[in-house]
């Protein structure tokens, strides 16, 4: 994900201060870690693992892969699976399915936010994404 999303109509991106939601509620924070913006999820383990506890949720309308904006097909929002330190967070990310995968090898990863704050381990979604205009 190259690190710009539409929430409720406004582009966001690397440094924009969010509101996210954590365990302990929601909370603004901003979006990177250093001049990082996401992480890989199978990496959250290793590279990331002092804050893989520090679960976030970042809801959005679409994401951007390059040029390209994403969405899902129900028309619900995209739940984004993030970790975060102090007051920044990343998103985390996994390997392109579907139409994604044609304009990039990476994507969110989407999880059920009860699920995911709440440490589930089987917190992913499948979603059904479509190229908006």
């Amino acid at each position: 994900m190259c690190g710009s999303a539409k929430i409720k109509g406004s582009k966001a991106c690397f440094g924009t201060v969010i509101a996210v939601d954590t365990k302990a509620g929601s909370q603004r924070l901003s979006w990177g870690i250093g001049s990082v913006t996401n992480a890989r999820m199978e990496r959250l383990n290793s590279v990331w693992s002092p804050i893989q506890n520090n679960r976030c949720i970042m809801s959005v309308d679409s994401f951007y892969e390059g040029s390209a904006r994403f969405a899902n097909k129900s028309g619900e929002m995209l739940h984004l699976a993030g970790v975060f330190h102090k007051s920044k967070f990343v998103t985390l990310t996994q390997p392109s399915e579907g139409a994604v995968k044609e304009v990039h090898n990476r994507m969110p990863v989407f999880v059920n936010p009860d699920k995911y704050l709440s440490g589930n381990t089987a917190c992913i979604s499948n979603v059904s994404l479509v190229k908006v205009k």
